[in-house]
């Protein structure tokens, strides 16, 4: 199943592919938007001690082109989910609640009229978002929403899934992107398997990827 959600702005649209466990999702931003994806995981939650969850969620946020509006979208697997925020603060580090979601229930999705200074917060990497449960009150998983914010860890995870799997279906999905569809990627930081400064996704990475999966099977880069 597909659902289309069309994002603030006139056409034409630029689209980023959510796939989740859950639900597949096309996300529409308009090209003159800034689009930041990001993963929210159990490890991030609870200044980074963690939660020991098995919950996950994929994240897009849009800023609008004049940095007046933004949106977030996130697709979650929490079960008891009691609320949803966007909170302030560094990685690892809590802080107050600046945005609140409408609803706790996946998918949750808000529009928000920012400031300038929640617009420094954003672009410093100092925004996230929190969802709580019942269990875990202060927090069940966390995403840092930042520009790579969407790549932990090893690259390699292309097509995105939750369980940060590296496997055939990132080939699959790297070799699509490079010569077949060209629809962008998820999250393009998670392509770099080269690790090159420029971030570029090219047949480097797709040789790379190789290597790791039927060569070498050494390490792909780290994320950038």
């Amino acid at each position: 199943m597909f659902e289309a959600s069309d994002g603030p702005g006139p056409f034409p649209y630029l689209c980023s592919f959510h796939p989740f466990t859950m639900m597949d999702t096309i996300f529409m931003a308009p090209q003159d938007s800034t689009v930041f994806n990001f993963i929210l995981t159990s490890e991030q939650a609870n200044t980074c001690e963690g939660t020991g969850s098995v919950a996950a969620g994929t994240g897009i946020a849009v800023l609008n082109a004049d940095s007046s509006e933004l949106h977030i979208r996130v697709e979650h697997s929490v079960v008891n989910p009691t609320d949803a925020h966007v909170h302030l603060g560094p990685p690892c580090v809590g802080g107050p609640v600046q945005f609140a979601f409408a609803s706790s229930v996946n998918p949750i999705e808000g529009t928000w009229t920012i400031s300038s200074t929640d617009v420094a917060n954003l672009f410093a990497g100092e925004l996230y978002v929190n969802v709580h449960s019942s269990e875990h009150p202060a927090g069940e998983i966390r995403g840092q929403i930042a520009e790579g914010a969407c790549c932990l860890g090893m690259t390699g995870n292309i097509d995105y899934d939750p369980a940060d799997i590296v496997d055939i279906g990132d080939l699959t999905r790297l070799i699509d992107f490079l010569f077949i569809s060209l629809n962008p990627l998820d999250c393009p930081a998670e392509a770099n398997t080269d690790g090159d400064d420029q971030g570029l996704v090219d047949i480097a990475d797709l040789t790379r990827l190789i290597d790791y999966l039927f060569i070498s099977n050494s390490p792909p880069a780290g994320c950038r």
